[in-house]
């Protein structure tokens, strides 16, 4: 980039830098300064079609879908490629049109993002056996990241049911909210193998060796003998061969459904988390501490920081002007200390939490929780408004208006009496 910059000094307008420049950028995550430089090449050549497919998927990785959808659509006119009619529906999807979604993935030629695309579509509908056959294909189309070093696995064979395989190496995919989702499918596995390793996200190790003994793992470099494992597995696989039905979810099931009474008694501690780092999501999804006003202000309450990263300006302006301390923790390594994160949800009598990794916790935990989700969420709640199949304690709140977060939060105020 330093080398790239220079030479635009001597070559402002030279098209090869600049397209060099973002894509730079772009696999750095800085979709901000890419969009910049590709919007500035656009007004040297508007019709460069390469580009245009670059703003367009920048602008999806940074959640801007209306414009997104804009962008891929002039793209299609310059090209009349079939395959961009796919990424068009991604863009229908993310806006929360599935009719508009499923149109635009059938015209597409039959290419990976479309099927996996139609995988999605069916997960949303609670079509679980085609959903997870699509899904697979996100191993394929870089839609599923696997954990870093999984490549020390790939000479092994996958693991199949109906194979009689004696082990198997599970292996971490995506962040640490699917990895807890997943791993509640676990014990499903265990009654085919005598064996499970998990090469997981170290953060995690903890929490999962106290609810399942019997997983060796292999966070640490060197930590397995590749002669002692027969097969591998990516987590998020799980589900294609245990989570086919409705009423295969609740093998996870610790007691009864949690029945949200029309107000929350005998409520001490409460646990907030607000924001997420998601670039692509995070617009949608994050809720300024301030909306929560009317919560903190009560003296009633005691409450517990369960977010990741450094919000401490946003706290502290909430607190001088409430005119009292709100979080009794005084230091917050949320993100690196998932245990310490754990044992501050455990203390809760209830957790607030938007669509983050934080809310996974709380559910695999089995703590109460109001999970605060935007008018067109993730697929992994499916279309449900009120809970959700992979933890019975999380109880959904779901916008009414895009972007519009106020009715979600009375409704918390309601249950709570405040």
């Amino acid at each position: 980039i330093e080398v790239l910059n220079k030479a635009l000094l001597l070559s402002p307008n030279d098209l090869k830098i600049l397209k060099l420049l973002s894509a730079l950028h772009f696999s750095l995550n800085d979709f901000e300064k890419s969009l910049i430089i590709t919007n500035n090449i656009l007004k040297i050549n508007p019709a460069d079609i390469q580009v245009l497919k670059q703003k367009s998927v920048i602008l999806v990785s940074i959640g801007e879908f209306e414009e997104a959808l804009k962008s891929f659509k002039k793209v299609y006119k310059l090209d009349n490629n079939k395959e961009i009619l796919s990424d068009i529906s991604v863009c229908y999807l993310h806006l929360g049109n599935l009719d508009k979604s499923r149109y635009y993935n059938e015209l597409a030629e039959e290419n990976l993002n479309a099927k996996y695309n139609l995988g999605i579509i069916n997960l949303i509908n609670g079509n679980f056996k085609q959903g997870w056959n699509g899904y697979e294909i996100g191993l394929n189309n870089n839609s599923r990241i696997l954990r870093k070093g999984y490549q020390k696995f790939e000479k092994l064979p996958n693991w199949e049911p109906d194979k009689n395989y004696d082990s198997v190496v599970l292996i971490g995919e995506q962040g640490i909210g699917d990895e807890i989702m997943f791993s509640t499918i676990i014990d499903d596995l265990s009654n085919h193998l005598k064996t499970i390793y998990y090469y997981c996200d170290p953060r995690l190790e903890n929490i999962f060796k106290k609810k399942y003994p019997y997983l060796k793992f292999l966070v640490h470099k060197n930590q397995h003998n590749d002669e002692n494992i027969q097969s591998k597995l990516p987590i998020g696989s799980l589900a294609k061969y245990f989570r086919n039905t409705k009423e295969s979810f609740k093998s996870f099931s610790t007691q009864d459904n949690y029945l949200l009474p029309s107000k929350i008694d005998k409520i001490k501690t409460i646990g907030i988390s607000w924001h997420t780092t998601n670039k692509q999501f995070g617009p949608e999804r994050n809720i300024d501490l301030d909306l929560f006003s009317n919560i903190l202000s009560n003296n009633e309450f005691k409450f517990s920081n369960l977010q990741y990263g450094n919000h401490n300006q946003e706290i502290r302006a909430i607190e001088n002007r409430l005119g009292k301390e709100i979080f009794e923790e005084k230091e917050n390594e949320n993100f690196t200390n998932i245990d310490g994160l754990a044992e501050k949800i455990l203390k809760c009598d209830i957790v607030i939490s938007i669509d983050n990794s934080t809310a996974h916790l709380a559910g695999y935990l089995n703590k109460l929780t109001l999970l605060l989700l935007p008018k067109v969420s993730d697929w992994r709640w499916q279309k449900s408004i009120s809970n959700t199949l992979w933890y019975d304690s999380i109880n959904i709140i779901k916008q009414d208006k895009k972007l519009d977060w106020s009715s979600s939060i009375q409704k918390i105020e309601q249950l709570l009496n405040v």
